[in-house]
C-alpha cells in the first residue's frame, strides 16, 4: 500500500491511499479529515422506525436471498455485524426500491470514535446492491456484482455498539450498475447519521 499526503492544513487534511496486489492497483481511497469545531449545526429529525427487538435477521428476508439456508445461518452467525430487518415485506410493487434495517456490532468496541467509524464503514456496503436488485428479481447466487465508487460521509462520530437504523434507496439502475444511497441514524436521543452513496 502507498499513502500520499495530498494536503495537510490546520483544519483540513487529505490522504490518498492505493493498495496493490501482484503489482496491480486494486483499490483507491481518497479521504479527508476535519478538526472538530464549534459552529452552527442542524439535523433533520430521526425517522420513526420499528425497533430491532423481534425483527428477523436481514440475511433471511433480503429480496435476493437464494442460497442454502445453512450457508446463510453460518454467515449470520459469523458476521461481526448484526443486521435486523425493519421492513421484512419490503416496499409495495412498483415503488422505489428501499429498505430499512438495524445494524450493530456483536460484542463491545473500545471508546475510540475512529474504531466505530471503521466498523460502520466496513458494514456500510451491506444491502445496497440487494436493494437495487429488488425490482428485477435477480438473486446474488446467479449474478456477479461488486461495489464500486463507494463514498461515505461521517457528519458526527458514530456509535455502533448501541445500534443504528439505516434507510437505503435505489432510485435508478442502468448498466454497468445501480445508484444507491443510504442514511444511518444512531439509536440514541442525539442521532449521529453518516450518509453514504454508491454510484
Amino acid at each position: 500500500m502507498s499513502c500520499i499526503a495530498s494536503a495537510t492544513g490546520r483544519t483540513f487534511t487529505t490522504r490518498d491511499v492505493v493498495a496493490y496486489q501482484s503489482g496491480e492497483a486494486i483499490f483507491n481511497l481518497s479521504c479527508s479529515f476535519v478538526k472538530p469545531e464549534e459552529g452552527i449545526s442542524h439535523q433533520e429529525a430521526a425517522p420513526v422506525v420499528p425497533g430491532p427487538e423481534g425483527m428477523p435477521p436481514w440475511e433471511f428476508v433480503r429480496p435476493d436471498q437464494r442460497e442454502q439456508r445453512e450457508m446463510i445461518r453460518r454467515w449470520e452467525r459469523e458476521s461481526p455485524v448484526e443486521i435486523r430487518a425493519a421492513d421484512p415485506d419490503g416496499p409495495p410493487p412498483g415503488d422505489t426500491p428501499r429498505r430499512r434495517v438495524w445494524m450493530r456490532v456483536r460484542g463491545e468496541l473500545p471508546d475510540e470514535p475512529e474504531v466505530h467509524a471503521a466498523m460502520l464503514a466496513y458494514a456500510s456496503d451491506r444491502g445496497l446492491i440487494a436493494t437495487a436488485r429488488m425490482p428485477h428479481g435477480i438473486g446474488r447466487a446467479n449474478w456477479g456484482s461488486a461495489s464500486l465508487d463507494h463514498a461515505i460521509w461521517f457528519h458526527r462520530p458514530p456509535r455502533l455498539t448501541t445500534g443504528c437504523s439505516t434507510r437505503a434507496r435505489a432510485p435508478s439502475r442502468t448498466p454497468p450498475g445501480p445508484s444507491s444511497s443510504a442514511r444511518c441514524t444512531r439509536r440514541t436521543a442525539r442521532a449521529s447519521p453518516p450518509s453514504r452513496r454508491r454510484d
